[in-house]
């Protein structure tokens, strides 16, 4: 088609290379426009044409958007170029939610696929209903007096009509009926754009009769429309057709646009069923998209169709591409999640998280450490409470009898202080049973050393007040008769045992405290620790406060096997 239209197209310009005088003088008339081509592909290829030899053409019907350049600057068209069309789909596509769009078919594919477009939306450039051109066809192909005009390709359409047939046993009544049936059928809604094609050259005419420096000699007139660009006349062509406001821009093409929507809708008529065009809505550059019908949707429920070939992947899975309208949903690896259905990756969880059964959201370990409510917290918990009521049970006893001979014996002031202290000790393991943190582990150190140094002291006091009692010497030589002194040393033997204490504690806490440690066993659990010290100066600190500890220790010892 494309080298038979390329062929009519040199053979009636093939003589515009001679100048006008001489066609005129052979009775020729000078080609100033083509009306045409048809086609898209037919019309890049005599664009070329058009272009070479200085002639400007206008088509109704060429939309592909590659005739847009300046490589085609003498075609100029008034149906509305692809790029529109694809701003109505893109319109169309947001408008319903869709994501994902096939092809089920093209111009030259099988009928077979016909059935499939119940229910389907196309677009076409809007019908701009011309009765007037009609019922002039109609009347100028019905009329007797024109039969010799017809072409020679009539007689075959009235017989594709409807069994209609131009030989002579058809009465006139019969042929006029057919040669109707035939325009309406022919007619399309690009014959309005072809009709302003037509008036757009005759506007283009006009513009040259009226402002070209033209003579009332023929000859001379055609000399001058030849000369004159019929492609810059045709730039500024400017009025209101049957499709609208004709103005052409740079390229040739028009700036506004109208598109109908049409719903394929099946109809049931006798014993058959057929596809029926419904316009349900239109698209226009300047107002959009606008729906004013129902749309018609082939499923059961009617309601608009969703635009996925598969469903989504669910969260917790991840989309594995196998083609661009099928994927496997693999679910996450253990330790990463997948949050966003349909996604392709899973993400890693941090450290000290683990993905939670449906593998959409990290969450944390589990902590190891006892608690108020597992078992051993509840073990420790209790038999703590029997330490502090024993030890609560004996200061009220001791309180209750302090002044019998056998309390006042055992150094009731002390003994009252060590009850005081042995519950701090016992209060400890409840403090312990908290998730650890930097404070907790600030307070448990210096809690358990101090009040541990200050059981020991008075206890070594105490050990001291048995030895005065007795005259055993504290040391060889060395023995305490008087009470008041007996005080004064035992309370300086407790503040310097504290005092040496804090010297070794304070800098501990401020030069290396101890902090919370977290242990990590990925995907099981965690365990959290008070570590002693981090730094090298924080370990010495620690060790030292040992021994001093343990000087204590063993000094008590000494004196408890000595009495």
């Amino acid at each position: 088609m494309v080298t038979r239209a390329t062929r009519v197209t040199y053979e009636l310009l093939k003589d515009k290379c001679r100048t006008n005088s001489t066609q005129y003088r052979m009775g020729e008339k000078p080609i100033t426009a083509l009306i045409g081509p048809v086609y898209s592909r037919t019309a890049l290829v005599i664009g070329g044409f058009l272009e070479m030899l200085n002639v400007s053409g206008i088509s109704g019907t060429t939309t592909s958007p590659e005739l847009s350049s300046h490589t085609y600057a003498h075609l100029h068209r008034t149906v509305p170029q692809d790029t529109f069309l694809a701003k109505a789909m893109a319109d169309i596509i947001d408008n319903f939610n869709w994501s994902y769009i096939a092809a089920i078919g093209v111009d030259d594919s099988s009928p077979s696929v016909f059935s499939s477009l119940h229910g389907s939306i196309a677009i076409q450039p809007h019908n701009f209903d011309d009765a007037g051109f009609k019922e002039y066809l109609k009347a100028l192909l019905s009329n007797e007096s024109n039969k010799q005009d017809r072409p020679e390709w009539w007689n075959e359409i009235l017989a594709l009509q409807n069994n209609c047939s131009a030989s002579k046993d058809n009465t006139t009544e019969y042929e006029k009926s057919c040669s109707h049936n035939v325009v309406n059928d022919m007619y399309s809604p690009y014959v309005p754009y072809y009709i302003d094609a037509v008036y757009s050259v005759a506007h283009a005419l006009d513009i040259f009769t009226r402002y070209a420096n033209t003579t009332d000699s023929d000859c001379q007139q055609s000399f001058n429309m030849a000369t004159y660009d019929m492609q810059k006349l045709l730039s500024r062509v400017n009025f209101t057709g049957l499709t609208g406001q004709i103005l052409f821009d740079e390229f040739g093409d028009r700036r506004t646009a109208v598109y109908d929507i049409i719903n394929f809708q099946q109809v049931q008529e006798a014993d058959a069923k057929r596809l029926k065009l419904v316009i349900v809505g239109n698209w226009d550059v300047d107002e959009r998209l606008q729906f004013y019908e129902n749309m018609h949707w082939n499923n059961q429920t009617g309601s608009s169709l969703k635009s996925e070939c598969l469903d989504q992947c669910s969260a917790g899975t991840r989309k594995s591409t196998t083609s661009p309208c099928c994927w496997q949903c693999v679910p996450c690896p253990r330790g990463t999640i997948n949050p966003i259905p349909g996604s392709e990756s899973c993400i890693e969880c941090p450290r000290g998280k683990r993905s939670n059964e449906a593998q959409t959201e990290c969450v944390d370990l589990p902590l190891a450490n006892l608690k108020y409510s597992s078992a051993g917290g509840i073990v420790i918990i209790a038999f703590g409470t029997c330490g502090i009521i024993a030890a609560l049970l004996s200061f009220a006893v001791i309180c209750r009898f302090w002044n019998t001979p056998i309390v006042r014996a055992s150094n009731r002031e002390l003994s009252l202080v060590i009850l005081v202290i042995i519950t701090l000790l016992l209060s400890l393991p409840f403090i312990n049973l908290f998730e650890p943190t930097d404070t907790i582990c600030k307070i448990i150190y210096p809690w358990r050393y101090i009040t541990c140094n200050l059981c020991l002291s008075f206890l070594l006091v105490k050990d001291l007040r048995i030895s005065s009692a007795f005259q055993v010497p504290i040391l060889p030589g060395l023995t305490i008769c008087s009470a008041g002194t007996h005080r004064i040393q035992a309370g300086v033997i407790v503040i310097i045992l504290q005092v040496l204490l804090l010297l070794l504690l304070l800098p501990w806490l401020i030069l290396d405290p101890p902090s919370n440690m977290e242990h990590i066993y990925p995907e099981r659990y965690k365990f959290n620790e008070c570590k002693a010290y981090n730094m090298f100066c924080g370990k010495i600190l620690f060790l030292s406060t040992c021994f001093l500890y343990f000087l204590t220790n063993v000094t008590l010892r000494i004196l408890f096997f000595q009495d």
